[in-house]
């Protein structure tokens, strides 16, 4: 793969930076890899992630297929794609510290995948339009130059491949409160729309089937780690994310046991989704499984 000149420069403006990640990847101990049958609480959100996925790849989607984590540090994703929907699983990270996670995730759940420790933006050449699905949950939004970084995304997908990108809604009252929480961690951010993420990926030559905000609440995407504050004020903090957190978990019960979610918007949801194919080529999955909704 060539490195163009815009994806120089969008490496060069990279808001979080290596450093960071790898900070982040060393503390505490090694992750729980997502489990969908779960049934605490607190696992609500990677159920509905669930969800979305058995509908975007259907019923045999994955099997005998490649598919790659981009941003894989610590992953708790690699060993779920692989055991629910049959992906040969590959990572690529550019943090030696999450990529040492990620491989040491793998090995403890038995599951067999490949970790490139390597950047977006340089990757080795052999996996260009390799992969059947990419992946990613967090990453784009840490670089200014959003249209760059989704091409060089898009350059992994195979004809016929699937992208799906996540990242957090910065835009609402989620950002509100990173912002003032940890200013530091907020601006390492590009806060983005379902409709600039969806204009990105049809930039980078892909179709949008669907963008959109994704779950009506959690709070759970908000974080002090880094910031700099006196004990007071981040015990304080701590105690305003518990109770948000509470609040939420309760709405996910209602949700639950209405069998139905409440609306999705800018407000609260936390998150941004964003799925697009690769069609100069055949498809993945069931194509008709994930259609675009006008949400944007």
């Amino acid at each position: 793969m060539t490195e163009s000149r815009d994806n120089r420069d969008a490496a060069a403006t990279d808001r979080a930076g290596v450093e960071y990640w790898s900070g982040r990847w060393t503390a505490g101990e090694l992750p729980t890899a997502i489990d969908p049958r779960d049934p605490s609480r607190w696992n609500y959100v990677n159920r509905c992630l669930h969800a979305y996925f058995q509908s975007l790849f259907g019923a045999n989607g994955g099997r005998d297929e490649r598919l790659l984590e981009i941003g894989c540090g610590n992953s708790v994703w690699l060993p779920y794609f692989q055991r629910e929907h049959g992906f040969a699983i590959e990572g690529l990270d550019y943090s030696p510290e999450g990529c040492e996670g990620g491989r040491r995730i793998l090995a403890r759940e038995q599951v067999r995948g490949a970790i490139h420790c390597a950047n977006l933006f340089s990757p080795p050449v052999e996996l260009e339009r390799a992969f059947d699905a990419v992946v990613s949950f967090g990453v784009v939004e840490h670089f200014d130059d959003t249209d760059a970084t989704v091409r060089a995304a898009a350059a992994f997908v195979a004809p016929g491949g699937v992208l799906f990108t996540l990242v957090p809604n910065m835009n609402g009252l989620p950002g509100l409160i990173q912002k003032t929480i940890n200013r530091q961690l907020y601006d390492a951010h590009v806060p983005l729309t379902p409709s600039r993420l969806a204009e990105a990926h049809t930039r980078a030559g892909l179709t949008v089937l669907e963008s959109r905000y994704f779950l009506s609440v959690n709070f759970g995407i908000n974080s002090l780690f880094g910031a700099e504050r006196g004990r007071r004020s981040m015990t304080a903090f701590a105690a305003v994310l518990y109770l948000l957190n509470q609040c939420a978990t309760l709405v996910w019960k209602l949700e639950e046991l209405m069998g139905a979610r409440f609306p999705e918007g800018r407000l609260l949801s936390p998150y941004v989704i964003t799925t697009a194919r690769r069609l100069d080529g055949g498809a993945i999955g069931n194509p008709g499984e994930t259609k675009a909704t006008g949400r944007i």
